[in-house]
């Protein structure tokens, strides 16, 4: 009913003018002015009156009044029930699920079956209004209900008599209410009609316990709340709860589309590489892909630092480079024809080795049988450090590193045919000659070649022949950078070249026929030839040596050279002259002796072979070595210490790494003094019998004893653990010969 006086109420304009009711009273039915009476507490009432309030106080302005004939029209086609309103006992779907209970229990106790007709129209009432059926077909729409029929039909009553002109200030006006229509006068069609959700809004039924009210009706509230119907008269009503389903599709489209454009960008337009890996070997490159794109749509490039690129197409997952500049970098990129884009490991760097070119790779065969010596040439980038693999039939690859331009390989199987090739330690691009075969042969070597001496403008040179090798001519060859080179074929092994000049440096080799190796030997300029080396020991302290020689005189010198007993150890004395002296002599020893110029010049001979003496007891003073008692100890602290500062555990044998030892020597017989010198001689020999230090210290003979009593301080033993030997000479006799440990 609220819809359809909204809808009224939207055909006609309102004002200030009120509406005044004829004089006459309007007669009414009496069962429905019974029925109010009756049901005076019923709440539909009050809201009929409320809604009746709001009609008489709209007022239509002349030109927009509407006809009276069509509004009784359309509330008459609006009194007949929808055709397809649902039975009580299935629900209309549009039925509100918080529809109030309590209403819908008042409504079924207040509806009660009609038992009156409808009460007919005015015979008063104009006939036909062409405007009626449009109404009709308005009501028909709208689908109102038998009892908001009624109502409108009291209304159109009530409005239906002329309205008095306006007055400036009017009376009040009484106003006779017609009573509702009592619910028995309803159809038992309407009866059993379902309350829809717009009738439950507007009819706003309040409990039974709630009084009456004749308050104002708010049509504007009732407006807003107004179902789902909008009547835009005299336009066909658009249902509001269809808006929230085109939403939905909206939505569902749009999340439909967008589905569609993230699937086809992940798995068309995004294309992923899960991997790019390089392997490259001197100008050659080959890149590996791992993916699972067809090779048709990619493309490999490879650019270097100039901006040159190629490009190579990509077949089972990989690419291969060729040509590539040695010692360069090389950016490597994948990239995908059609409409996709790459994602993932797309790009990697590659960097070319160096390149150095092996000029000259040669190979003879080495001073020992199965030996072979490879030397080579490089032009380009060097390293230090070179490998070289070498294998032959049969036997297994071997390899050997090295250093430098030249290596031995050894234990070749003679008659064998091997194959040698270089490699760089380092990262090198090889070309040239890195690969050679050589046969290996056994060795036949001048040895032991040697140049006896330069006399008389003539030097002679001899070697040995190898063992089990027979040579029928050895070729000696003799040649300086000043020009001289001369060649003499002899069969035996001794060669002499005459007419040389002493002040010039020369080279001796010796060849011959099968021989896989040459022997070498030099002669310096302004060489000497020692003619003799002479040795004079009449002091028995000390050896002196003499030597003639022939040439021109070394500047600088020379130096006298000399070993012990065969020690390892060279002792060095240098001379102004053509003499030197060798001090402490070593009565019993053996001295190798060698002579050389100081500037380093080539010398002929020059060295010699010398024995000392054995070395007599010692005896003299009225004393003898048996007469004397020597006991090693610890060296007290006090310098001057004698007998009584060493305890008796401080006489030992025993002594640590760097700590010092002395003798107490104590005479068992009677001595002469005298203020002759004596030269003790302190001599330290390994386990082995090699000379380990010497040292000597003089004093007179008076001086060395006290009472009987004499210290003698070593003056230094070794620093390295083990066994020694000590023994003292005086004046070169043997005094005493101790033995000792370092711990």
């Amino acid at each position: 009913m609220g819809q359809a006086l909204v809808a009224y109420m939207q055909r006609n304009s309102i004002d200030d003018t009120p509406i005044v009711p004829p004089a006459i009273p309007v007669e009414l039915d009496p069962e429905p002015v019974e029925a109010l009476a009756e049901e005076e507490d019923d709440p539909s009432v009050d809201t009929l009156i409320a809604e009746v309030d709001q009609v008489l106080d709209i007022t239509d302005s002349p030109e927009d009044e509407p006809d009276e004939a069509a509004i009784c029209e359309e509330a008459a086609a609006a009194s007949e029930p929808e055709e397809s309103e649902p039975a009580p006992d299935a629900p209309s779907e549009e039925e509100t699920p918080d529809e109030n209970p309590e209403e819908a229990e008042i409504s079924e106790e207040t509806e009660e079956p009609e038992t009156s007709e409808e009460p007919e129209e005015s015979e008063e009432s104009e006939p036909e209004i062409p405007f009626a059926a449009e109404a009709a077909a308005l009501q028909e729409e709208l689908g109102v209900s038998e009892e908001v029929s009624h109502i409108l039909a009291q209304a159109d009553d009530l409005i239906a008599h002329e309205t008095p002109e306006p007055v400036v200030a009017p009376e009040p006006v009484e106003i006779i209410i017609p009573m509702p229509v009592p619910q028995e006068a309803e159809s038992p069609a309407e009866e059993n009609l379902p309350v829809t959700e717009e009738e439950a809004e507007s009819e706003d039924i309040p409990s039974s316990d709630a009084p009456a009210s004749n308050e104002e009706h708010d049509f504007s509230e009732e407006e807003e709340d107004d179902g789902d119907y909008e009547y835009l008269y005299p336009y066909k009503p658009a249902k509001k709860g269809r808006g929230w389903l085109i939403a939905l599709i909206v939505v569902i489209l749009l999340a439909g589309i967008a589905t569609a454009g993230y699937m086809f960008y992940e798995n068309y337009y995004l294309q992923p590489v899960l991997g790019i890996s390089l392997e490259g070997e001197e100008d050659h490159l080959t890149v590996y892909l791992s993916s699972q794109i067809d090779d048709e749509l990619l493309t490999v490039f490879c650019t270097d630092t100039y901006g040159n690129t190629m490009k190579a197409s990509v077949r089972n997952g990989k690419a291969t480079f060729d040509n590539l500049k040695p010692n360069t970098r090389y950016k490597v990129y994948v990239e995908i024809s059609g409409f996709h884009k790459l994602v993932g490991v797309t790009n990697d760097v590659h960097v070319t080795p160096a390149q150095t070119t092996i000029v000259d790779f040669n190979a003879v065969t080495g001073s020992e049988d199965g030996s072979v010596i490879l030397n080579f040439t490089v032009q380009g980038p060097d390293t230090s450090d070179w490998t070289v693999t070498y294998s032959a039939d049969g036997e297994v690859e071997k390899s050997v590193s090295f250093s430098g331009r030249m290596v031995v390989v050894e234990g070749l199987t003679v008659g064998k045919d091997y194959t040698f090739r270089l490699e760089p330690a380092t990262e090198l691009y090889i070309v040239g000659e890195d690969t050679i075969t050589h046969t290996v042969s056994a060795v036949i070597l001048a040895e032991n070649l040697v140049i006896e001496g330069f006399h008389n403008q003539a030097m002679t040179v001899t070697w040995n022949a190898p063992e089990g090798a027979s040579v029928e001519n050895w070729y000696v060859r003799c040649y300086n950078d000043a020009g001289y080179d001369k060649t003499i074929t002899v069969s035996d092994t001794r060669a002499t070249f005459e007419n040389l000049d002493v002040s010039t440096a020369y080279t001796i080799e010796v060849t011959a026929i099968g021989m896989t190796q040459s022997s070498r030997t030099y002669v310096s300029a302004k060489s000497v030839t020692i003619q003799s080396v002479n040795f004079v020991d009449t002091d028995p302290n000390q050896l002196t040596v003499n030597w003639i020689y022939e040439g021109t005189a070394p500047a600088g010198g020379w130096l006298l050279l000399y070993t012990i007993d065969g020690s390892s150890e060279q002792q060095v004395i240098q001379c102004t002259g053509e003499s030197g002296v060798i001090s402490p002599l070593i009565p019993g020893s053996h001295y190798s002796v060698t002579i050389q110029p100081v500037s380093g010049s080539t010398v002929f001979g020059g060295s010699g072979q010398y024995t000392a003496p054995a070395a007599e007891t010692f005896s003299g003073y009225m004393l003898t070595a048996a007469d004397m008692a020597f006991r090693m100890c610890k060296t007290p602290e006090n310098p001057e210490w004698g007998e009584a500062d060493v305890p008796a555990a401080d006489y030992t044998t025993v002594f640590p790494a760097g700590s010092k030892a002395s003798f107490a020597v104590r005479l068992n017989h009677e001595y002469i003094t005298s203020s002759d010198q004596i030269v003790t001689l302190f001599v330290i020999r390994s386990a082995d019998g090699a000379v380990v230090s010497t040292a000597t210290q003089s004093r007179s003979w008076t001086s060395m004893w006290y009472r009987g009593f004499g210290r003698i301080d070593i003056p230094a033993i070794p620093q390295t653990a083990g066994a020694y030997t000590i023994e003292i000479y005086f004046n070169g006799a043997l005094a005493t010969a101790q033995s000792f440990t370092v711990e």
